[in-house]
């Protein structure tokens, strides 16, 4: 087994020193500038891509995405689509214990995606488990960023626009402490 690892290692090396076009097209889909475009400021995931590309595909019609990934992909891709503006009719997140059932040290979750053309959705109910049916949390998205806790930010009585508005903030070139962006 460890063999046909290393071989097949050693064959895609191989295929990029041939200049082999069997391999995958690079793109700055994110839009980034200079050298974060280049180091991969965004701590890119491929499963990322791979739900950016789902959403593409689901966002001009009615349907669903449900998949298993890590927390933090699941809200870059949810930031991306309150951002652009896909319809999102609802958005749930469901935690999952991935160290004690993957062994693997990190967050996870089940996410759901649902989408419908000229929804705007955009609050994300994190549950604690698979089987909860009340959520602990909710996400939202307040003057382009994302707010942790929406009832705590609500309660405050804050909004990111008006904030932006009395410290004569341009919208355009402001980033927030705790934005996923």
């Amino acid at each position: 087994m460890a063999d046909h690892w290393q071989s097949a290692v050693g064959d895609e090396r191989r295929t990029g020193a041939l200049a082999s076009a069997n391999l995958p097209e690079k793109s700055n889909f994110q839009g980034r500038a200079g050298i974060a475009a280049i180091t991969g400021k965004s701590n890119f995931d491929i499963s990322e891509w791979m739900m950016l590309r789902y959403v593409a595909w689901l966002a001009k019609t009615a349907g669903c995405l449900a998949v298993l990934c890590k927390t933090a992909v699941a809200r870059k891709v949810l930031l991306h689509c309150w951002k652009t503006g896909v319809g999102v009719r609802a958005a749930r997140l469901f935690k999952i214990d991935a160290p004690a059932h993957f062994g693997a040290a990190v967050e996870a979750c089940f996410f759901v995606l649902e989408f419908s053309p000229g929804a705007a959705a955009r609050t994300c109910e994190i549950f604690e488990t698979l089987t909860a049916t009340t959520p602990v949390q909710t996400l939202s998205f307040d003057g382009g960023h994302v707010v942790a806790d929406a009832a705590a930010f609500a309660a405050t009585g804050i909004s990111w626009v008006r904030t932006r508005i009395i410290l004569g903030v341009r919208a355009s070139n402001t980033t927030a402490r705790g934005s996923w962006n």
